[in-house]
């Protein structure tokens, strides 16, 4: 080919990258606009397995609307002292966390707004990320306690009562606690290919986008594994009892355990919940080793017979199904105002 006839190419081939790049840039601000993941900063001896980017902004979309700013703990929370005097730690996984509602939508906001005296400070501190279930606050228990040792009352939400053998056993087996893993401190250790890593996260969110295209792709094609069992009934409230038994003794405060359960929306309009069947169980073992239970059951259902209120779904999901909804959050929060505003 001669020189006449690769100039032709070469510019088409320009600009074809040229679109190619400013086509990916658009849909870069589309994504980054609509639902921004943040930086993670893994971590062994502490609470959670990881935390966010202190500083960082959280973009919620795809199911609700949310935006939260990540404080300098590496939690969602407004960037404000803890309450002097003693504050109450709400702990959890996604559902806590919450960042499918608009801020001062979740139940830790509404409770900072009815419980606090001094709008400078936290009353309730959210502490929690995803996939922080049950076993895995066990796990970390001691280390929450050493990281907030000050707080008055923990209150642990939890969507099921259903715990396989092993993931009941390794909970109890606890991590240890490494002030240098704290939020405000980690940062600092972190290598200059980390933070680069986060701040193209945060910077071309449409990465992270197909990354998990790409494993839900994979995902498609993998085998279905059975879900583990639930190991029998003796076992299974010798486990729960001897967590439940050992966070209590960990811990001098308030111990408070939330559960909200699942709901389905019946073709003939009516709205069942769905509980664990070792709920009553797991209420009973709470009430022996001197823990609250407070379960959201009744409130779910009389809220759906008076205003057909539904606690969990949004807009752009299905009702129903899905994370807690501002319904779910506000509901949760007038059940714990009733427990925390109490003396106990």
């Amino acid at each position: 080919m001669d020189e006449s006839n690769t100039k032709p190419v070469l510019r088409q081939v320009i600009c074809w990258v040229v679109s190619l790049v400013a086509a990916t840039l658009c849909v870069n601000a589309f994504v980054f606009l609509y639902e921004r993941p943040v930086g993670w900063i893994e971590r062994t001896d502490s609470a959670t397995d990881a935390i966010w980017r202190p500083g960082a902004v959280l973009r919620h979309g795809t199911e609700g609307d949310g935006v939260y700013r990540v404080d300098h703990n590496g939690y969602v929370n407004p960037d404000l002292p803890l309450a002097r005097g003693g504050c109450t730690i709400a702990v959890g996984a996604s559902h806590t966390q919450g960042k499918e509602v608009r801020a001062g939508q979740r139940y830790s906001d509404l409770l900072n707004v009815s419980l606090r005296e001094n709008t400078k400070e936290l009353v309730v501190y959210n502490v929690s990320q995803d996939g922080y279930y049950f076993p895995s606050i066990v796990n970390g228990f001691y280390a929450l306690v050493q990281e907030f040792p000050d707080a008055a009352n923990i209150v642990i939400e939890i969507g099921t009562t259903d715990y396989t053998k092993d993931e009941l056993a390794e909970a109890i087996n606890q991590k240890d606690f490494n002030e240098t893993q704290l939020g405000s401190n980690i940062v600092s250790t972190l290598s200059v290919q980390k933070k680069v890593g986060m701040l193209a996260k945060e910077t071309f969110p449409i990465l992270s986008l197909m990354k998990r295209q790409l494993a839900a792709l994979t995902k498609i094609q993998e085998p279905v594994n059975q879900k583990a069992e639930v190991p029998g009934i003796r076992i299974y409230a010798q486990l729960v009892d001897q967590a439940l038994g050992l966070i209590h003794s960990e811990f001098d405060g308030r111990l408070i355990i939330l559960y909200h359960p699942n709901v389905k929306i019946e073709a003939d309009g009516t709205m069942e919940v769905i509980k664990s069947d070792t709920c009553e169980l797991f209420a009973g073992l709470c009430e022996k080793n001197g823990i609250e239970f407070v379960d959201m059951t009744d409130p779910f259902l009389k809220e759906y017979e008076d205003n057909y209120g539904v606690p969990y779904g949004f807009s752009d999901t299905s009702m129903g199904s899905g994370h807690l909804n501002a319904t779910g959050h506000r509901l949760i929060a007038q059940a714990l105002y009733g427990v925390l505003a109490s003396d106990g």
